[in-house]
């Protein structure tokens, strides 16, 4: 019997009041300070490269809910920047909530006129 395979997508969008281009330019250099932003519900450590490079290696704990003990840990690698798209794509390499045998996450700027829109999207 073949085993069916399903795939869950999740699209996320947030408008931002800020030049695209500084937008982009701080999350793609950035990305790794997001624990010093969001320290009550994110830690990360680079574990490889320096966290803005392809290849880079990254793993995080996201605390979900209001029980402290439940914790979300993924190792990940940026596989893929486009400065022209302003977008970038990061990929889960090992254990993710043990459901999910794959867990990309692709963060895009999308320019709006006065407003930016962050677009993430999960795999």
């Amino acid at each position: 019997m073949a085993q069916l395979s399903r795939q869950h997508v999740l699209d996320v969008e947030n408008q931002i009041n800020c030049p695209a281009n500084k937008l982009f330019d701080f999350i793609k250099n950035n990305f790794t300070m997001l624990p010093q932003i969001f320290p009550s519900f994110l830690k990360g450590e680079v574990l490889e490269g320096d966290g803005k490079s392809l290849g880079s290696v990254t793993q995080w704990e996201y605390f979900l809910g209001v029980n402290p003990n439940e914790v979300f840990v993924v190792k990940e690698k940026l596989v893929e920047i486009d400065d022209k798209s302003m977008s970038f794509t990061r990929e889960a390499i090992e254990d993710v909530m043990k459901n999910h045998k794959r867990f990309d996450l692709k963060v895009t700027v999308i320019p709006k006129g006065t407003e930016e829109s962050i677009n993430e999207h999960y795999i």
